[in-house]
């Protein structure tokens, strides 16, 4: 990981970075033989099982955006951490939560992130954990490993890497497109 640009290498050499178009990512090994998911929105997901930490294997999931209109899609977002290996099914779903399995998966992603960028930048305390959330801040983005979903009430403890700019573009395009749906002018014109 290279902190200073955001660029991430995984296992088979391929590198992750803000200005990867989706594209450039279909012509590697690795994304032409996994599934694509899309449920019906500008947002296409990547899911996949690549290498390995303490000999546990490394689930990914990568985030593209496509504009509708250009149908240029941006890297926005991506996850990764150490799975089990009994959870490491196809497309890399994770299917059963445990919290003490997903203690120790915490604690090895940790352990792998510092690894990778260092010591934390901060911790941000959970709402309803006493485990927090180790948070670094970069210029081009942030990276997070430990977060807790409010509305599941659920401990997220995958690593996860946001690019500022290019979530940004995606949330504005996708927002436009929104209101030109709801526009009712748009709508009689689209028919």
């Amino acid at each position: 990981m290279d902190v200073r640009s955001g660029a991430v290498t995984l296992p088979g050499d391929f590198a992750l970075h803000p200005a990867l178009r989706m594209k450039e990512s279909r012509g590697s090994d690795l994304f032409d033989s996994q599934k694509v998911c899309n449920p019906g929105t500008p947002w296409y997901y990547h899911r996949f099982v690549d290498g390995s930490f303490e000999e546990m294997p490394l689930s990914f999931v990568v985030c593209f955006y496509e504009n509708a209109v250009t149908h240029e899609a941006v890297l926005t977002d991506f996850s990764f951490g150490v799975v089990e290996q009994a959870r490491a099914v196809e497309n890399a779903k994770i299917e059963i939560c445990d919290a003490e399995k997903d203690a120790k998966q915490l604690i090895l992603n940790r352990r792998l992130l510092e690894q990778l960028a260092g010591k934390p930048h901060f911790y941000q305390k959970n709402m309803s954990s006493s485990r927090s959330c180790a948070v670094y801040d970069y210029l081009w983005g942030r990276i997070w490993c430990g977060s807790e979903d409010i509305k599941t009430n659920m401990m997220d403890v995958d690593i996860s890497l946001r690019y500022f700019d290019n979530t940004k573009w995606a949330h504005d395009d996708y927002n436009q497109h929104l209101k030109k749906i709801e526009n009712p002018f748009w709508k009689s014109w689209k028919r």
